[in-house]
């Protein structure tokens, strides 16, 4: 709870001297952010008598007591994410040797003290970074010892002149307190990471690590419990998939960035197959959603989407405010002179597979006159094809030789992809996507693509740039 410095309370915990004559008041940062920090819990503790007194910081992390006995006084701070962090914050000694105010700002420790305390002095000197938190239970929030959080990335090398990609896994045990630590991130590596106990398990979270190099990220973790729903193809052919569900909610209000109310934003739980759309008022509601950290999906057409982590349990709702930033984009006025806008070997064939029209087929044409955001939101326009849930969560499936729903092929640039944990947004990002067409089983795929592994069909994407040769500007 966050108190204006106004209303600031203070709490008499335990026997304290009565004679009072003076005050300390400051702010607490969290010097990993650097910025304030709202809702610490600040104790002011007599160094000669005994009990303690209490004021929570204010949203601009200011505190304040008042009517202190002269003396020797020790401030200590506490925070949820000081718990997170897993790290002591040294004591304060404040000495009020006469009436009036004395200033005495406190602090989490900085990015390279935290990261040399957890990590040792190689990782802070050699850049790395620090992921950390506690593993919890999203029925009550107890920190769980001996569960696993697994993380999982993608960097880029240049090897041998070329940029490769590359990958890489980790696993770490948490500890009696429920906490783990990742150290030697890698700067800008996007990582996934999804919290296990036994069968309960949380989503799996989305973090890149900031220029600071420290991300603090509790994981809850809860049963999965799933629950058939239905999907339907562009066609309306109809076929059931199961999905996350729970008791759980989440509520809020979605504003742009002048803080108006967004209507029409889009607001989505992937794992769940949930979705709700605001009106004019920016309000929206998701409900049966699965309990435990998962993470929700916003976008709205003329503004750039964003993936929020939300704590989700089931006897409190969560009830949030999210800001969506308008994408500003000025072009120049082009005359186009040339219709090839793409070129490469690989691609060759593409106007010749389109022609024939076996698959379905969008070109650079259409790619150009559709909003989209994800690789996945082109897909759910082919007849055949059943998408759950949205963005990089979205989950692509078409029916097999046997009628049963399946993971297809995913072919970009001619490459094979097998598996339904392909990050597609790196594999093919939207602005260098030139080409798609999709084949619904084996029957139907030209020899020139890799073949279905599962006999459930291929989708193949092609990237390129869309400048075309001839363009030229007036």
């Amino acid at each position: 709870m966050h108190r204006s410095l106004s209303t600031l309370g203070i709490l008499l915990l335990g026997a304290l001297p009565l004679t009072a004559q003076g005050r300390v008041a400051g702010t607490v940062i969290d010097s990993t952010r650097m910025r304030p920090l709202s809702g610490a819990r600040v104790y002011a503790i007599p160094a000669a008598t005994g009990g303690r007194l209490q004021a929570l910081t204010d949203s601009a992390g200011r505190y304040r007591f008042d009517n202190l006995a002269l003396g020797t006084w020790v401030l200590d701070v506490r925070h949820e994410r000081r718990d997170s962090l897993g790290v002591e914050v040294p004591l304060v000694a404040v000495e009020l040797r006469e009436p009036g105010e004395v200033k005495a700002d406190l602090g989490l420790p900085g990015t390279k003290q935290l990261i040399t305390a957890r990590c040792g002095p190689d990782v802070e000197v050699l850049g790395g970074g620090l992921i950390t938190g506690i593993v919890r239970s999203a029925r009550d929030g107890t920190p769980l010892a001996e569960a696993t959080v697994h993380a999982r990335w993608k960097t880029f090398l240049v090897e041998g002149g070329k940029l490769q990609r590359d990958s890489g896994r980790a696993d770490v045990v948490t500890g009696s307190l429920g906490q783990y630590v990742f150290c030697g991130v890698p700067a800008g590596a996007g990582i996934a990471v999804t919290g296990v106990q036994g069968a309960d398990s949380s989503g799996t979270l989305d973090i890149t690590m900031p220029g600071d190099r420290v991300v603090v990220r509790d994981l809850f973790v809860a049963p999965r419990t799933w629950k058939a729903m239905t999907l339907r193809d562009s066609v309306g052919d109809a076929a059931t998939v199961e999905a996350l569900a729970g008791t759980a909610r989440v509520e809020g209000r979605v504003l742009n960035d002048r803080g108006q109310p967004l209507d029409g934003a889009q607001v989505n739980l992937s794992i769940a197959g949930r979705a709700a759309r605001t009106g004019s008022s920016g309000m929206f509601a998701l409900d049966s959603l699965p309990e435990g950290t998962h993470v929700l999906d916003l976008r709205a057409i003329g503004y750039a989407p964003i993936r929020v982590p939300v704590n989700l349990a089931s006897d409190t709702p969560v009830r949030e405010t999210f800001e969506l930033t308008r994408i500003t984009t000025i072009m120049d006025t082009v005359k186009v002179t040339a219709v090839r806008v793409y070129s490469g070997a690989q691609f060759a064939g593409f106007e010749r597979r389109r022609r024939i029209g076996t698959g379905w087929f969008m070109g650079v044409e259409q790619l150009e006159t559709h909003a989209y955001t994800y690789p996945t939101d082109l897909v759910t326009m082919a007849p055949g094809v059943f998408v759950r849930g949205v963005g990089p969560d979205a989950l692509i499936l078409m029916r097999g030789n046997g009628g049963d729903l399946c993971i297809p092929t995913i072919s970009v640039d001619g490459v094979r992809h097998v598996g339904d944990a392909l990050d597609l947004q790196a594999l093919a990002p939207v602005n260098r996507l030139v080409g798609v067409e999709v084949y619904s089983s084996n029957a139907m795929i030209p020899v020139e693509l890799p073949m279905a592994m599962n006999g459930c069909g291929v989708i193949a994407f092609w990237t390129g740039s869309r400048a075309a040769p001839g363009a030229k500007k007036p």
